[in-house]
């Protein structure tokens, strides 16, 4: 049941994407109207352009510290707060719902904090969620499931 939902939703998002595509094909063509003409270049030459190379190498250690993060909570709720399996993995899913949200606001928020902001309220909310994890007990942890029905 749980895989048919997960395909269902995902099948709705491709439907709503496929249907908003027009609409990101005139703001393309808005964009480019504004600014002249558009101009393709190689990868050599955008590997050339100052600060693309450090914008791959923080990309991929972001990428990386998300999945090594959410790789090692569960393991953390099991090992160190003695929680059950199942729940663990309930919570650690939890990380990546938490990472959905945060891109979904500063999306929104982008429009009205500059770059500097967003990263320093960034890290005060990255901050909070790992005291939080870290000062959880596991009585915590456990209501939290049986109110949620979790096992």
């Amino acid at each position: 049941m749980g895989y048919l939902t997960i395909g269902i939703v995902l099948t709705i998002i491709a439907i709503i994407l496929l249907g908003s595509l027009s609409l990101w094909k005139v703001f393309e063509n808005g964009k480019i109207e504004e600014g002249g003409e558009k101009t393709l270049i190689s990868n050599r030459e955008a590997l050339r352009i100052r600060g693309v190379k450090m914008s791959m190498v923080s990309m991929l250690c972001y990428n990386g510290s998300e999945t090594a993060a959410g790789l090692w909570m569960a393991s953390f709720f099991i090992e160190s707060k003695g929680i059950s399996p199942g729940i663990a993995a309930a919570f650690s899913s939890l990380f990546y719902i938490g990472i959905i949200i945060g891109r979904i606001l500063s999306g929104f928020l982008s429009t009205n904090l500059s770059s500097k902001s967003l990263i320093r309220y960034g890290g005060l909310v990255g901050c909070v969620g790992l005291f939080s994890i870290m000062f959880v007990s596991s009585e915590m942890v456990n209501r939290a499931a049986d109110a949620y029905d979790l096992e």
